[in-house]
């Protein structure tokens, strides 16, 4: 596992949060493919 890597899914998670505190969509809803080609 690469530092690079570690970052990139860190950040994923903290948009997902976010996404989620800003969308307020529940858990058991399909999260959004939101960067997933990046």
């Amino acid at each position: 596992i690469t530092i690079d890597n570690y970052q990139f899914k860190v950040v994923m998670a903290d948009s997902r949060k976010i996404i989620q505190v800003y969308v307020h969509i529940p858990d058991d809803a399909p999260v959004p493919e939101l960067g997933n080609d990046v």
